[in-house]
């Protein structure tokens, strides 16, 4: 009889720790992909910046406007291209030795795993602005 009692205790045991396994899976998982998302975006986020300070850096030396399209371009190629939006201020003929030369440069992030962004949503802007004064 006791024998009995305890393999029934013990077998109760066993469909609790399944029902447990069955609710923290699914927080499990959000929780593995939300981080996954998360390094994706960091990951998208220095990609821009790096870019941004490139092109900033070449156009205080100078170079025209495609040259520092080109060069932001080139330097972000984890990226689509074709979603990057890049702002150059001032003007070409307007930087002169001494102003402050602004380069904005804007990402549509696309989010992969569809539960996060059922969330956050499907697209996340990021946007890196450098400022540098003209040599």
């Amino acid at each position: 009889m006791m024998m009995y009692l305890r393999h029934r205790i013990l077998r109760r045991q066993a469909g609790q720790a399944a029902v447990e396994l069955a609710l923290v899976i699914p927080l499990l998982l959000l929780l593995v992909f939300g981080v996954f998302e998360f390094g994706r975006l960091l990951n998208a986020y220095l990609t821009l910046q790096h870019a941004a300070r490139e092109g900033a850096r070449l156009g205080v030396l100078g170079a025209t406007d495609s040259e520092i399209i080109a060069v932001i371009e080139s330097t972000a190629v984890t990226l689509r291209t074709s979603d990057l939006v890049i702002e150059i201020s001032p003007i070409q003929a307007g930087r002169t030795a001494g102003t402050i030369m602004t380069v904005t440069v804007t990402y549509a992030f696309e989010v992969v795993v569809p539960v996060i962004s059922g969330i956050i949503g499907s697209s996340l802007p990021i946007t890196s602005t450098l400022s540098m004064r003209v040599e």
